[in-house]
């Protein structure tokens, strides 16, 4: 076994080295010229100013409340509306190596857990998107290092410390939910232990202001949503259970759960030049199946080391989710909403490496740490750029610049037609009216230039055209590259003259019918 002053400089290193990846692939196109927004980010970043709080519903009221005051009293460029879920991100890389600390005593398991959270694409991509699931992760790490620290010191500032957390991050993150019962239940346990009255008065107290918390929230926001969201989500993304039969239902849950347990470890853009693709795919189902394996032995040494409250704390969130999800009220899978969940199913694989076995390795027992490394930057070929810039970013500044290039300085003498298919309209609403780059572009008088009309389907932008088809005066056509159907090609393919050379996603068309 490696001498323990070495062993201890080889983990210290591989720590900060981790801890440096994580902070550097969230922190890449953050700023000087940032990743553009992508459809979802466009639409939320309008709805700020469009809508009042209480209408946001399926967005947590805090996150978009501070939000709404960084988009208005300092920008609602991309980096500023994006600050909470990178600063989130940060958040989360650095307090994996303190709630490792806390958790374990080996460096595997605490090498394990900092490189499954650092490395994890999915917690990468959100924490560099106007989107809260970044945030929900760093609160329920947050709430879970606190809660385990409280456990263990018995301290009054501990306690009161992850209560006030607790119930206030809530309001930033609405699956906080699935954490309260085993955190009050763990909380309330050890004060009647320890027979401090006090003590289970303020945990009794924060469990009935969450609570209190709650209903305000379903009475004014959440029960607005329509009854049929769950089978809306349900067809299109498979996260509730549409089939019929107690069976059939067991089953995909029983998929679901291990979707969510091989979560830390996605892989869906496993591909490679030099192997094949059943080859690849065997991989990937091994790399499946080892995070199964790992939670198997996590949890078994959980509850042989007797450590029932960390185990509480850890799986009865993922229990309370899955109860929510059967009644319909949560998604269930490796699906964006349970990011969160990541904080979880992580920490339960990492206990696998806590045994005596792998301390004894020394060095060695590092190794299941770097092996997070070598799906990422060798299994995943689009890994590297979608880390830099994701593919369904829009480069709405490009067409912002070049509509105007093609239009002229000078503004035209009444606004001319922008037709903008369903794909653009709150795109080209953000960087019009919102973003202040793409606003300064357009000028003062950005409504003189252009008068944009959305087509929120192919019908309607058939309609269009038509309608376009006898009027004098140039049109624009902003569409994504792909989507036009035939009837849209002979209108266009008569009358459209020109095109842009736009990048990803875009295609600029105009001059219909030109002066």
């Amino acid at each position: 076994m490696v001498g323990t002053g070495v062993f201890s400089r080889v983990a210290l290193i591989s720590t900060a080295v981790l801890v440096g990846l994580g902070i550097w692939f969230r922190t890449r196109g953050m700023f000087g010229t940032p990743m553009p927004f992508w459809l979802d980010e466009c639409a939320w970043g309008s709805l700020l100013f469009d809508k009042p709080l209480s209408e946001l519903l399926i967005r947590p009221i805090g996150f978009m409340a501070v939000s709404k005051l960084i988009a208005a009293h300092v920008s609602a460029s991309e980096p500023w509306l994006r600050a909470l879920p990178w600063m989130a991100g940060l958040g989360t890389v650095v307090l994996s190596v303190f709630l490792g600390a806390r958790l374990f005593k080996g460096w595997g398991a605490r090498l394990f857990l900092v490189a499954a959270l650092a490395l994890n694409t999915e917690a990468i991509d959100y924490a560099r998107e106007f989107k809260p699931y970044a945030c929900g992760l760093f609160l329920h790490l947050a709430v879970l290092f606190l809660a385990v620290r409280a456990h263990g010191s018995h301290a009054r500032r501990d306690l009161v410390a992850v209560l006030v957390v607790a119930v206030l991050a809530v309001l930033f993150t609405q699956d906080m939910v699935f954490a309260y019962p085993g955190l009050f239940g763990v909380l309330a346990a050890d004060e009647l232990r320890a027979k401090r009255r006090t003590e289970l008065a303020l945990v009794v107290g924060a469990a009935l202001a969450a609570a209190g918390l709650l209903v305000v929230q379903y009475v004014f926001i959440w029960s607005r949503l329509g009854s049929t969201e769950s089978e809306y989500w349900g067809n299109r993304y498979d996260v509730f259970f549409v089939g019929t039969g107690f069976a059939a239902h067991l089953r995909w849950h029983a998929e679901k759960l291990w979707d969510v347990l091989a979560f830390p470890g996605v892989h869906g853009t496993w591909s490679s030049t030099e192997l094949s693709d059943s080859a690849v795919s065997q991989m990937s189902t091994v790399y499946r199946a080892a995070w199964l394996v790992l939670h198997l032995a996590g949890v078994t040494l959980l509850f042989r080391a007797r450590r029932f409250a960390v185990a509480t704390l850890l799986l009865l969130p993922l229990v309370t989710a899955s109860l929510f999800n059967v009644a319909g009220l949560w998604p269930w899978g490796a699906f964006r909403t349970n990011t969160f969940l990541l904080a979880y199913t992580c920490s339960i694989a990492a206990f696998a490496f806590e045994s005596r076995a792998w301390q004894w390795l020394g060095v060695a027992g590092l190794a299941p740490a770097a092996a997070l490394l070598v799906p990422v930057f060798v299994l995943e070929p689009e890994w590297e750029r979608q880390i830099h810039a994701p593919i369904r970013s829009l480069p709405m500044r490009d067409v912002v610049r070049e509509l105007i290039d093609a239009q002229g300085p000078d503004l035209p003498a009444a606004p001319e037609t922008l037709i903008v298919d369903a794909y653009h309209c709150e795109p080209w609403r953000y960087y019009s009216l919102y973003n202040p780059v793409t606003r300064a572009m357009l000028g003062a008088d950005a409504e003189k230039r252009f008068r944009p009309v959305c087509a929120e389907d192919e019908p309607s932008l058939i309609a269009i055209l038509r309608g376009l088809e006898t009027k004098p005066g140039r049109v624009w056509l902003l569409r994504a590259k792909g989507k036009r159907p035939l009837g849209a090609d002979r209108i266009v393919n008569k009358h459209f003259v020109a095109e842009s050379k736009g990048r990803v996603g875009a295609s600029l068309r105009f001059a219909l019918r030109a002066r």
